[in-house]
């Protein structure tokens, strides 16, 4: 009897693509974001088709975050419990998602996957999502920078047909960042990781991300040469480094220096030049002007030829 081939591990992590009258509830588990934003945002969702859920308590008065962390947690968890909806949109980063993750780990895994969407300080609950849930995510603009009017129309349809399964995989341009990238003829692998900061403030946790033999993409925004050098010398001191397959630079943004001068990426050079892991840089996803739609917790191939990164996103496969 021919034996039945075995799936790659990413087909296992797929969500049903929207369709219209899909559900989409809003949540804010970090911070808030203009009201006015999130209504346009709502407006767009809406127009794609979609309805549309937000809690009547999403805002309250509160020092740091949207609301309290009691609060945030149950409407997130009425979210991910919820069997009507289809997705997750999350309102802004900032910062409280990390928060959130203790009762997180204590919630059994729901067994309708769902799709997640935010960035920033949501790769809090991306990377626990991607790791504990085996969910796909995607770092994608938030809603009420959906709103705010400014993205390229280009990136707001593409995000829209990700969704709605109109595309099953993505392209994007990418160059060589070190000598190892000049060097790689091919790479593949699992694509992890979202906002560097982030990702560094849960190191130490249970719930750090965890990235051998995978591909971990890096962004950010308002971080100064020197803090991302700090960075890259802890992740280099804790060997986590060297168990990555490569790295991919996406955004960084306002990183400028007291005098005005930016050394964000003559700092990412420096450290990465030596580095034995091919680097790419051109990827325009983070908080730019662009903000493309980045698949998290798929597969993806770099072919050297034409230093195109082929994300797969595994649409209509729940596992």
């Amino acid at each position: 009897m021919k034996k039945k081939a075995s799936r790659p591990s990413y087909l296992t992590r797929g969500w049903k693509a929207l369709k219209t009258g899909d559900l989409v509830d809003v949540v804010a588990p970090a911070s808030k974001g203009p009201w006015n934003e999130l209504e346009e945002g709502i407006k767009i969702l809406e127009s794609w088709g979609l309805r549309v859920r937000v809690s009547s308590h999403l805002y309250s008065p509160n020092l740091l975050h949207s609301n309290t962390d009691l609060e945030r947690w149950n409407q997130l968890k009425s979210a991910l419990l919820n069997k009507e909806s289809s997705a997750i949109w999350c309102v802004r980063g900032g910062y409280g998602s990390m928060k959130l993750l203790p009762k997180l780990a204590k919630l059994k895994k729901p067994k309708h996957t769902k799709i997640f969407l935010g960035l920033s300080d949501i790769t809090s609950l991306s990377v626990y999502f991607n790791q504990q849930w085996k969910w796909p995510v995607l770092h994608a603009p938030v809603l009420t920078r959906i709103g705010r009017g400014d993205l390229p129309k280009v990136s707001i349809d593409e995000l829209k047909q990700v969704l709605f399964g109109e595309v099953s995989e993505l392209k994007y341009s990418l160059k060589p960042f070190n000598q190892a990238a000049d060097k790689c003829k091919n790479l593949s692998g699992e694509l992890v990781g979202g906002n560097w900061t982030t990702l560094m403030s849960g190191l130490a946790t249970p719930y750090q991300i965890k990235a051998p033999r995978t591909i971990l993409f890096l962004e950010d925004i308002g971080e100064r040469g020197y803090r991302l050098d700090r960075y890259w010398e802890q992740l280099l001191q804790m060997g986590f480094l060297d168990k990555l397959s490569g790295i991919l630079l996406g955004d960084f943004t306002l990183g400028d220096e007291p005098d005005g001068k930016n050394y964000v990426w003559e700092v990412l050079k420096e450290r990465t030049k030596s580095f034995k892991k091919p680097v790419f840089y051109g990827l325009p996803v983070g908080h730019g002007q662009i903000q493309r739609v980045l698949p998290l917790g798929v597969s993806l191939q770099l072919k050297k030829a034409d230093h195109n990164l082929i994300a797969v996103i595994p649409t209509g496969m729940v596992s």
